[in-house]
């Protein structure tokens, strides 16, 4: 459970630390918030160029006995 803070009766210069720390820690969760999301695109962006650059050497004729594993190995499906 949080404990609000009571501030009024501390004298003001150490309200106003108290006040400076808050927002302090308000702007750095504020900026993880946003590096958070900026990684989570660009993590959006690796994986589809990787997809791309896979497809290339999965899609091809000599892979193809890999996509065929169950024939080839005598599994039935389910």
């Amino acid at each position: 459970m949080t404990e609000i803070v009571d501030v009024h009766d501390l004298p003001e210069e150490q309200a106003s630390l108290v006040q400076e720390f808050v927002e302090f820690l308000r702007r750095r969760k504020q900026k993880n918030k946003q590096t958070l999301k900026e990684e989570k695109e660009k993590n959006k962006e690796w994986n589809k160029l990787a997809v791309t650059s896979f497809a290339r050497d999965w899609e091809n004729e000599k892979d193809a006995v890999y996509d065929r594993w169950r024939e080839r190995y005598h599994v039935p499906e389910r």
